[in-house]
């Protein structure tokens, strides 16, 4: 799998989403704390005799620095079973890996590999990404969690009806 990263073109046998977030700021040795996500649907083995279903991906993947040597390196083996009913709404099974990380601001790539196992596809993405300065005052990650969210009724909003509203 490391050995298609280095192909000029990449095996492209189904889609899948990786994805590079900023996931906050860590004022302490290294400035930013970042998170690798990666999203792949495959396919499934289906048994029959069992009434169980199998699923097993694997994901490699590295981040390089703008020289390519490799500062990161990250890898899984996912192996999935369940029930076959559990499969009746969606023909495809989700997996997801997540990876943390810090590096110093900089410009960098992440070279992902996913593996198929049951069908022997595979697939693999180059995503640049740049690293920012940490700011001297506030900033905000790429992802804000969310506790709770209330609906807005516009009706009990008093100003809602006004053409023009005050800044809140």
């Amino acid at each position: 799998m490391l050995k298609s990263l280095d192909q000029t073109r990449l095996p492209s046998d189904f889609k899948f989403n990786a994805s590079i977030l900023r996931f906050g700021i860590c004022r302490m040795a290294t400035p930013t704390l970042w998170r690798s996500r990666y999203d792949v649907r495959v396919g499934f083995k289906e048994d029959t005799h069992t009434n169980l279903y199998s699923a097993h991906v694997s994901i490699v993947a590295q981040v390089k620095d703008s020289a390519g040597t490799i500062i990161e390196h990250f890898g899984e083996d996912i192996a999935r079973r369940g029930a076959l009913e559990s499969l009746d709404r969606d023909k495809s099974l989700a997996v997801a890996m997540q990876r943390h990380f810090m590096e110093i601001p900089g410009s960098y790539v992440l070279e992902v590999a996913v593996k198929d196992q049951n069908s022997e596809k595979m697939s693999a993405q180059r995503i640049p990404f740049e690293i920012p300065v940490v700011p001297s005052g506030p900033s905000l990650s790429d992802m804000v969690l969310v506790r709770k969210m209330d609906t807005f009724n516009e009706d009990a909003d008093p100003w809602s009806h006004c053409a023009t509203k005050p800044a809140r």
